[in-house]
């Protein structure tokens, strides 16, 4: 999809044509006389609603130009740009092959670079669909999908192709992660995972270790190997390091990566358990961070750890009952053994935070870890704990008006530790059926030693869309790598900032 600034609408050629108003006030001219009368004529006739795009066919000049129009409140922020983006990216008939011109006619000004990002990315989240294993309709006219050219009226020439530059390597790693999320577990498991993985980041910018199973227990992770037991695939760890040069700022990714979550002994049910080849959503999100980050070439120094396990039954699998010895030598007895994203992470956090000496300065954790978060805050806003509430502040601070995703700040609230005291061993690995949320994140606390920033996002109800938003179609969201790029552009130093 090319991209293109306009002095003046050009309507030459037949294409659609999407006019923003503000929820007050008429258009300024385009520059083309005819078109701005039928507009006027258009706007009289008209009962134009708040978020919505009304469809207009007109002939003009021997051309065919389908035009949307619309009034938004807010358009002096990126906000509604996604949305706007990605429901001209899902109408039926309106996209492929025609060129899409942008008209902004907000307070006369033009677009600024955020709102033409936000605008670009949502036009390709709009038009993403996992269509891998469709024989039939390929061939079919497409109800969703990219243009060949957006023209923006009125648009900075530099500003334009900044923002389409971040808008493309984003929107890229978001679509990545949400392909690997919606792939079946029959093809996604930790080896293939692992096999992709290596494959995306050969030759590049990012460096990808394997620990694989002897060396997994050579080190003594416990965690990760009695959640693997029962998988007919070993489990994996990988380490990824982007180390760019005169980085000042090293943030640590943490992701939770069980290809299919059965849930163990402790079986999931239908429906449900069919869906839980997304339970490797976190891991997905952490390494689209590091594709977008290496590809913008962000001068943040990233450490990375992804741990890919099934968690299956079958005659070596764990059981409720068991105690295990995680990685730094404590000791957990498993009360459910559907609580194995935390085992995991244990491992993981320990690992990447052990040593004083490459310790990242803050760590960043990504799960779908509980349902009790689902049933805590839905499928629209992701959890965030934290044993810092001034990384979470920068974190919330730097997403509020860079990215459509949303998260909900809950209380790491300690007494709530009991629950997790275990007769027989350090600590058990789940709490009370309430409170679970907190109660994960608090498991997942003692093992990030005293002094180091840590967030947990638990996006237990995110992980995945329904279709209740354009720029959310059902199926995988990606979420919350959007976030992770922008807070990690927040911390980039002075002078170096990447829409530069």
């Amino acid at each position: 999809m090319k991209v293109k600034t306009l002095g003046t609408l050009d309507l030459g050629t037949d294409q659609q044509v999407v006019v923003l108003l503000s929820s007050q006030g008429d258009p300024p001219p385009t520059g083309n006389k005819a078109f701005d009368q039928h507009l006027a004529s258009l706007l009289g006739g008209l009962r134009l609603k708040d978020r919505s795009l009304v469809r207009n066919e007109l002939f003009l000049d021997g051309h065919h130009l389908r035009i949307r129009i619309g009034r938004y409140p807010n358009l002096d922020k990126p906000a509604p740009f996604w949305e706007i983006g990605a429901a001209v990216a899902a109408n039926p008939g309106l996209i492929a092959p025609l060129p899409l011109s942008l008209f902004f006619a907000a307070g006369g000004e033009p677009l600024d670079e955020p709102r033409l990002q936000a605008f670009l990315e949502g036009l390709r989240l709009g038009a993403y669909r996992f269509e891998r294993y469709r024989t039939k309709g390929k061939d079919e006219p497409s109800a969703h999908g990219l243009p060949p050219e957006v023209r923006v009226l009125g648009a900075d020439r530099t500003m334009l192709k900044q923002a389409d530059r971040r808008a493309t390597a984003i929107v890229e790693a978001v679509n990545w992660a949400r392909d690997l999320v919606n792939d079946c577990a029959g093809s996604i498991d930790p080896a293939t995972l692992t096999a992709a993985v290596q494959h995306r980041f050969e030759g590049g910018k990012v460096e990808v270790r394997v620990l694989n199973k002897p060396v997994l227990e050579k080190l003594g992770m416990g965690g990760v190997l009695a959640v693997g037991r029962s998988g007919a695939v070993e489990p994996r760890v990988l380490e990824l390091r982007y180390t760019p040069a005169k980085a000042k700022h090293h943030l640590g990714l943490i992701g939770k990566g069980v290809t299919f979550d059965a849930g163990g002994f402790c079986l999931k049910k239908y429906p449900g358990i069919e869906t839980m080849k997304e339970d490797m959503a976190g891991a997905a999100a952490v390494l689209a961070t590091f594709a977008a980050t290496a590809e913008l070439g962000l001068p943040v120094r990233l450490t990375g750890l992804v741990g890919f396990v099934e968690n299956l039954i079958g005659p070596q699998a764990y059981k409720p009952g068991d105690v295990i010895t995680l990685l730094d030598r404590s000791t957990v007895e498993v009360v459910n053994t559907d609580a194995e994203g935390r085992l995991v992470l244990a491992d993981l956090l320990h690992h990447l935070l052990a040593d004083p000496k490459n310790r990242p300065d803050e760590v960043i954790d990504v799960a779908t870890l509980t349902g009790n978060c689902i049933t805590a805050l839905g499928p629209q806003l992701s959890g965030l704990l934290t044993n810092d509430q001034a990384l979470a502040k920068r974190f919330l601070d730097s997403v509020k008006k860079t990215s459509h995703e949303r998260f909900w700040q809950m209380p790491l609230f300690k007494p709530y530790r009991e629950q997790l005291k275990s007769p027989i061993a350090d600590r058990r690995n789940i709490g009370n059926p309430v409170a679970g949320c907190i109660t994960a994140a608090l498991f997942l606390a003692d093992f990030v030693p005293e002094g180091v920033p840590w967030l947990h996002l638990d996006i237990a109800g995110t992980a995945v869309s329904d279709g209740y938003a354009p720029h959310l179609p059902k199926g995988a969201t990606g979420v919350p790598t959007k976030s992770l790029i922008e807070y990690l552009s927040s911390r980039c130093p002075a002078g170096r900032h990447p829409r530069g």
